[in-house]
């Protein structure tokens, strides 16, 4: 089993907090449910960096923290999605409808076999570099994050071939371990 990192594709839309302190509210997505508490955040789209270019996205990027689903996304990948997290409706200045996917905290980071930049002072990790994953907490599983803040969202290859065959665009996917 393959598992990938997603990134942002070039060229396609991103998005952004129309207050910059709701920002905060997607970083402390920890793994508890937040559907019952859930306040949709206010979020705006806007062009990639080179103006004129950027295409509709099916999935517009915030960051890698926290992937952000249009309703064809989520209604192709919905079987995936239910199964490893919630959908939290975020609200538009139109009638895009997106979603926040706020996907499962596993504590399976291999912090010895991984290659990790850590904060001089605390010691806390800051960015893996390359993570390398204990393989019976993470097999079957499509879609996870790690136990620590600012952390990645990891897709399995399922995941990738999914978003292929359903012929959605505005992600990338890089390799980033392999388990058996």
């Amino acid at each position: 089993m393959r598992i990938y990192k997603p990134i942002g594709a070039d060229h396609y839309e991103i998005i952004h907090c129309v207050d910059e302190e709701d920002c905060d509210l997607f970083y402390d997505l920890d793994g508890t449910s937040r559907k019952d508490s859930w306040t949709p955040i206010q979020v705006k789209r806007a062009e990639c960096e080179e103006p004129g270019d950027t295409l509709a996205s099916d999935f517009p990027w915030f960051g890698s923290d926290v992937l952000i689903f249009r309703t064809r996304a989520v209604v192709a990948l919905r079987d995936l999605l239910d199964r490893h997290g919630e959908l939290l409706p975020l609200a538009t200045e139109d009638d895009v409808k997106l979603f926040a996917f706020h996907a499962w905290v596993v504590d399976a980071l291999d912090e010895e076999r991984s290659k990790l930049l850590r904060i001089p002072d605390t010691g806390q990790i800051m960015y893996i570099q390359k993570p390398a994953f204990f393989e019976d907490k993470i097999r079957g599983l499509d879609i996870f994050r790690l136990s620590f803040r600012a952390r990645p969202t990891y897709v399995s290859e399922r995941f990738v071939e999914r978003v292929h065959q359903a012929g959605l665009v505005g992600l990338d996917f890089e390799h980033v371990a392999t388990i058996s």
